[in-house]
């Protein structure tokens, strides 16, 4: 079954979201964002960009109880969600919450505008748990830029001789980039990691 994600669009190029997610550092603290999400319900999820469905085939949200799905885009009202329908953002305050998802990065303001609407005590969980480290970041100021995600996977073989041998430049030099480094992580055939390190750039090119 294939997933329902979107790697590539012809209008914007590659997906942030996608590779945001999917990054192997994000992955590690999925884990705790879904215990938390679980202990806590119930969850009203906030979708305004509707990522919510991508998360949920990488990261089943099945064992989360849900007290609603929530939209801006009033277009999307009546989507299904796991037998949920989207509700606009507004009917958030006349539900039973024990807190809220927001399905998005970079939430403070998002936060600050959802206040008149979330229950007294109620906690807050986004994305923003599963940040890579700041020094990863190129464009701080907003996460989902593609500037920020030049993750690429390489499949390596090294058996009956046969053997991978990956070379790669640094094009971010010719475009002003400086003091810059590739973080690797190397996972063997069953998926645990055996390593994990930084090597600076070169000259570029």
């Amino acid at each position: 079954m294939p997933l329902k994600i979107e790697t590539f669009n012809n209008a914007v190029g590659g997906n942030a979201f996608y590779k945001a997610i999917t990054h192997p550092l994000a992955a590690d603290s999925v884990r705790g964002l879904l215990d938390a999400l679980k202990s806590d319900g119930p969850v009203a999820i906030y979708d305004p960009h509707g990522f919510t469905a991508a998360f949920d085939a990488l990261y089943p949200l099945a064992g989360i109880e849900l007290a609603g799905l929530f939209v801006q885009d009033v277009e999307q009202c009546g989507r299904d969600f796991r037998g949920v329908s989207a509700q606009p953002i507004a009917e958030l305050k006349k539900a039973s919450h024990c807190a809220v998802f927001i399905a998005d990065f970079d939430t403070a303001n998002t936060e600050k505008r959802l206040r008149s609407l979330i229950s007294p005590g109620a906690n807050y969980f986004s994305f923003d748990r599963i940040r890579l480290p700041e020094d990863m970041l190129t464009e701080r100021r907003c996460y989902l830029t593609t500037l920020n995600f030049a993750t690429n996977f390489a499949f390596f073989r090294d058996q009956a001789g046969h053997h991978t041998r990956l070379v790669t430049a640094n094009y971010w030099g010719h475009y002003g980039s400086t003091e810059g480094h590739i973080w690797f992580s190397l996972f063997g055939e069953d998926g645990a990691q055996l390593c994990e390190w930084r090597d600076r750039l070169p000259a570029p090119g």
